[in-house]
């Protein structure tokens, strides 16, 4: 069975049909890139797989559908993206950056104050990633070569 699997997508923005009848199958382990030219609909694909957008069509992720459901609904799931030009926040360090983008999949016991839930936080990112030691530094305190190096 496909882990994501796309039937007849078509996207329309008014008169204009970005997308036309888009079917695709990607298999747990498999490598699958989307090429193509500018404008072509790669993003748009992305967009309707995460719901951004809403298109027509049938799409299942681990055999359920997904398609009309909301962005932070397909992400509690396990499916999500990125965008091209992510931002980071460079006030805050490079394992403050990583657990904000994986809120979506701690679970921790409610605390009384802010700074009990941040270091339990970084509790639990500490016992399973290997940290390294540039973790701590504020991410714009790293060389910019580091950065580049660093990005996911």
């Amino acid at each position: 069975m496909a882990e994501l699997e796309i039937d007849d997508l078509t996207l329309r923005f008014g008169g204009l049909t970005v997308l036309d009848r888009v079917s695709l199958a990607v298999t747990a382990g498999e490598l699958f890139a989307l090429i193509g030219p500018n404008g072509a609909g790669k993003t748009s694909v992305l967009n309707c797989v995460s719901g951004i957008y809403r298109g027509e069509g049938e799409i299942r992720f681990r055999g359920n559908p997904i398609a009309g459901r909301e962005p932070h609904e397909i992400a509690r799931l396990g499916l999500a993206r990125t965008f091209q030009h992510g931002e980071l926040f460079p006030q805050m360090s490079v394992l403050e950056n990583l657990l904000t983008g994986r809120h979506t999949r701690i679970r921790t016991a409610r605390r009384s104050s802010a700074s009990s839930t941040s270091s339990s936080s970084s509790a639990i990112a500490a016992r399973r990633w290997t940290v390294s030691p540039s973790a701590s530094r504020s991410w714009s305190g790293l060389r910019a070569r580091s950065r580049w190096n660093r990005r996911f």
